[in-house]
């Protein structure tokens, strides 16, 4: 398998934070090559740097932007919902959204009325 290998360093001093090249003399030989094939992303605690840390580390990890991923379904959604009002002959309820579009929440609704009707 094919992993990627992303090595973060602490550059707190009160976290443990060492310079890199005293680092280098703790890793063991046989981690060697890992540690000259992959840049070490430094951690930054301070508020304004972190951002960037945790954008280095998510871009390493090739995991995508979260916050883009959910925005761009969010406006994939504003549209669908934007062409069914435009074609609806008369006004819907988010019922009739449900109702033609997610399976699941149709499920979480029947259970909670179920819930609702025992208490």
């Amino acid at each position: 398998m094919d992993k990627n290998i992303v090595l973060v360093r602490e550059t707190d001093g009160r976290h443990g934070g060492i310079d890199m090249n005293e680092f280098f003399t703790q890793v063991p030989p046989e981690l060697m090559p890992v540690f000259r094939e992959n840049i070490a992303i430094p951690w930054y605690r301070e508020p304004a740097f972190r951002s960037v840390s945790v954008s280095s580390i998510v871009k390493a990890c090739e995991l995508g932007d979260p916050m883009s991923q959910d925005m761009a379904r969010l406006n994939s959604l504003n549209t669908k919902l934007q062409r069914i009002h435009r074609r609806a002959e008369v006004d819907i309820t988010c019922i009739d959204v449900i109702d033609s579009f997610s399976c699941a929440m149709k499920v979480v609704f029947l259970i909670a009325g179920f819930a609702q009707f025992k208490s």
